[in-house]
């Protein structure tokens, strides 16, 4: 009797507040945004239709939103059981399905599996290093507002998320904060301590294109009361991509380009550039290609160019990278894809540093999806073997153990812990050395607060290992940094955020001069599409 009743019970808690058409990541999706946890939940393919079942009621006014590439239609009706979504795509696009607190998500189409380079902007675990100035712009993961207030806002946007122009759908924002911290950007790893205030405009794009879709992003930062002329320079980021899924092949084509000073995890992701900064440029263009749609086996490859400019003087060097992978796909099930590929990267030489010069070779078993119950994300293993030939003695090899994970486990609706692990070789500007190492581990947690606030905490290690003898120690160079922040933020509005965080970095190296310690507060008020209330 007690378990009927805590059914009931459950069932007359959840309703569904929203249903909303939007793009996450390289994918269109379709979201359904629940007053309480799903008390179940069904999800099966039948000929060209995903069918999702849920037992919850749904306001009767309730419409579909507007359908885009590669979903074709979407229809909502009523079953004996609840409520039912009905979304038509062809055949072979497959889906995922994500569970998120209060907000399901079904996801169509190929998500990107590249690999980053070894050189690229930084992995999931890298996010907790990349310096403090400027400021994370992403708002901190707070719930959907609650009652009344959600279910005013969901009856208002049941088209796609953001601003339609025809095909072309708009997600413009802005955020604005106030830092106070320190940060090594001079010419020495001394901490310099300055406030200043950021204002960060961004406009993504979407637009159907040959039965795919065009995506497009820009975001400046402009800094403004800082008592440096080297902060006040103005950051850029844009990006585009070309996605193209047909019945045999999956085509995607992307390219970023950044450009400042302050953001050293673009030039170097690993930390060891942190002080003596100059201005940047970084351009990425990547392709993958996959064969084979129709089945569960297919054919996957892929490839990257790097190319990082930096100004003279500074405390990094100018390269590129070319990186080629290629190998086998696996659906294990609608939302876990397993991949085991070779991969082949090529540094030249640097004409600002020869030890540069390397080729790697790399075999990696993958897994992307729901990998656990409830524990979603990814998962790399491999072997490398890495030769730098124009290294000093000690530094001209690597071969072992490479790593990279992403993990987020969900204990209750609005409880998450995201665990991410790395292992890596990263490109190095200290004196003989061609790389060094990266260890890497982060964890962090967000939970529901009282007042509707959100609580953001993680902890995150570097353990840089490096190969060649230090001139001033006789033995090589080993750094350990340890960071830390805490943050607690509340959705004002679906489309307004507040936050503040603290943030805390000590570095620990046997290279005296490298041992710092540095913080940050920053004060964050956001307003647009950040593509959900608030999250």
């Amino acid at each position: 009797m007690s378990a009927v009743l805590a059914a009931a019970i459950a069932l007359e808690q959840a309703r569904i507040l929203a249903v909303r058409s939007e793009r996450v990541g390289s994918r269109q999706a379709v979201s359904v945004v629940t007053s309480a946890a799903l008390p179940g939940v069904g999800v099966r393919r039948d000929g060209n239709e995903v069918i999702l079942t849920l037992a919850v009621s749904a306001a009767a006014a309730l419409e579909p939103p507007a359908a885009a590439p590669p979903i074709e239609a979407i229809r909502i009706g009523r079953e004996a059981d609840g409520f039912a979504l009905r979304v038509q795509v062809a055949r072979e696009v497959p889906y995922a399905v994500r569970r998120e607190g209060t907000r399901l998500t079904v996801l169509f189409g190929e998500e990107s599996r590249a690999d980053p380079a070894p050189q690229g902007p930084g992995s999931d675990v890298d996010q907790l290093y990349r310096g403090l100035f400027p400021p994370s712009s992403e708002p901190l993961a707070v719930s959907e507002p609650a009652g009344p207030m959600a279910s005013a806002a969901g009856a208002g946007d049941q088209g796609s998320e953001g601003l339609r122009i025809g095909a072309l759908s708009l997600r413009p924002a802005v955020s604005v904060s106030y830092v106070d911290g320190e940060s090594a950007f001079l010419d020495t790893p001394q901490p310099t301590r300055d406030q200043y205030f950021q204002v960060e405009p961004r406009v993504a794009a979407d637009l159907p294109f040959l039965g795919g879709q065009i995506t497009a992003d820009y975001a400046p930062r402009f800094r403004r009361g800082s008592a440096f002329s080297i902060v006040e320079q103005a950051s850029h980021f844009a990006g585009a991509s070309l996605e193209i899924p047909t019945a045999t092949f999956h085509f995607k084509l992307s390219e970023r380009y950044a450009k400042g000073i302050l953001e050293t995890y673009e030039v170097d992701p690993g930390g060891e550039y942190f002080f003596q900064l100059g201005p940047y440029e970084r351009n990425s263009l990547g392709g993958e290609l996959r064969l084979g749609r129709g089945g569960r086996l297919a054919l996957e490859g892929g490839g990257d160019y790097t190319k990082v400019d930096v100004g003279s003087g500074t405390g990094f060097f100018d390269y590129e990278s070319w990186t080629a992978r290629g190998g086998l796909g696996y659906e294990a099930s609608p939302s876990l894809h397993v991949s085991l590929l070779y991969g082949y990267q090529r540094v030249p030489a640097s004409p600002q540093r020869a030890e540069s010069d390397s080729r790697a070779h790399s075999l990696s078993l993958n897994f992307d999806g729901d990998i656990l119950p409830l524990i979603t994300g990814r998962l790399s293993v491999g072997y490398t073997d890495q030769r730098s030939p124009k290294a000093a003695s000690g530094g001209t090899s690597f071969s072992g153990l490479t790593l990279g994970a992403s993990l987020r486990k969900e204990f209750t609706p609005s409880t998450t812990v995201s665990l991410g692990a790395e292992r890596a070789t990263r490109l190095s500007a200290f004196e003989d050395n061609a790389f060094y190492v990266s260890n890497a581990g982060l964890a962090q947690l967000t939970a529901p607060l009282l007042l509707g606030f959100a609580l953001n905490a993680g902890a995150g290690y570097h353990w840089n290992e490096y190969r060649t003898a230090a001139s001033a120690l006789g033995r090589p160079r080993e750094d350990r940094i340890f960071g830390w922040s805490v943050g607690v933020g509340r959705a004002v509005t679906r489309r307004a955020y507040v936050r503040a965080d603290y943030r805390r970095e000590q570095r620990s190296s046997n290279v005296d001069a490298f041992d710092i310690t540095t913080d940050a507060l920053v004060v964050q008020l956001g307003i647009g599409f950040f593509g959900g209330a608030g999250r």
